[in-house]
């Protein structure tokens, strides 16, 4: 059926999906029905606004939190995988991210660890640190959305614009998911929202490790090529010498726009236990391809197994 066909349910429709609501409802569904899963909300409202600014926090919805543990830790410590999860439509016309790798390292994650103590005159402890991760994903830190599809673009509109590129996308989910971790992580590390409970003579500890997620219809692609093909004085590559290997997914490193930076106080010992304070300065962020949404769900697990050990 081609557009000329369309009546006003069908408009109606079209519409609908161009907006994203359809897609978010398929993934909540996916992720509930993956197994050890289980949805905290939706649609999560969220605010952030850094310590000691005078400006008006941000403010957004999460579109899906979602969490891996147990479903009470009251009589025991406890480990829990927390996804914040952003679910990005592709531009129509943009239907390739492409991104460009980065120097290989672990990737860091937020981790909020809450001790509590059989005593009425002790308060729970609560912390929250950067938790290291090894992991053998593609590692980006630039990505630029192509069209994909360019014999049938040069078919409708001929050469004009067809080179063009753009990462609103990439750069909008990213902010949004990246706001609603510092909010999350700022709430959960409130002592007034800490209701922890502790009836055993131990100390117990919860530890809650956040990982940021994008879940997008558009295909992930790595950009992999030697720098050395790169001509110094034109700037450009020959274009035998890129590949292009599409990804499942991946871990996009941003880089924090300053007012959704921690205030975080860099010094030599924090620089030397994380290796650089470009830590507290990026957030990184899964990247996942919607079809392989299920996929991502039962290897979580296996990637974050160094901490739930």
């Amino acid at each position: 059926m081609s557009d000329t066909d369309y009546n006003d349910h069908d408009y109606t429709i079209l519409a609908l999906n161009i907006q994203g609501t359809f897609f978010e409802r398929r993934c909540q569904e996916i992720i509930q029905e993956a197994a050890g899963w289980r949805l905290f909300a939706t649609n999560y409202p969220v605010s952030y606004q850094r310590a000691g600014s005078t400006l008006p926090p941000k403010e957004s919805n999460l579109d899906i939190r979602a969490y891996l543990g147990p479903t009470s830790s009251y009589l025991s410590s406890s480990k829990s995988l927390n996804l914040l999860v952003e679910c990005k439509k592709n531009n129509p016309e943009f239907i390739e991210w492409i991104f460009f790798p980065a120097r290989p390292h672990s990737a860091f994650f937020p981790c909020i660890e809450i001790k509590s103590t059989q005593t009425d005159s002790n308060d729970a402890e609560i912390s929250s640190y950067p938790f290291q991760v090894s992991h053998n994903l593609p590692f980006a830190d630039d990505c630029w959305e192509t069209r994909g599809n360019y014999s049938e673009y040069k078919k409708r509109k001929g050469n004009q614009g067809i080179t063009r590129t753009v990462n609103n996308a990439v750069s909008d989910a990213a902010y949004q998911v990246a706001l609603a971790t510092q909010a999350v992580i700022t709430e959960e590390a409130d002592p007034n929202n800490c209701v922890r409970f502790n009836p055993a003579s131990n100390t117990l500890v919860d530890m809650k490790l956040v990982l940021p997620v994008i879940v997008s219809t558009a295909k992930l692609f790595m950009c992999e090529f030697d720098p050395k093909d790169i001509s110094v004085s034109t700037g450009e590559i020959p274009f035998d010498r890129v590949k292009l290997t599409q990804a499942p997914y991946l871990i996009y490193r941003y880089p924090l726009p300053r007012h959704l930076q921690s205030d975080f106080r860099f010094s030599i010992k924090e620089s030397m236990i994380y290796g650089s304070p470009e830590v507290f300065l990026y957030m990184n962020i899964f990247v996942v391809h919607s079809e392989n949404l299920e996929g991502f769900l039962s290897e979580v697990p296996a990637l974050m197994s160094g901490f739930l050990k």
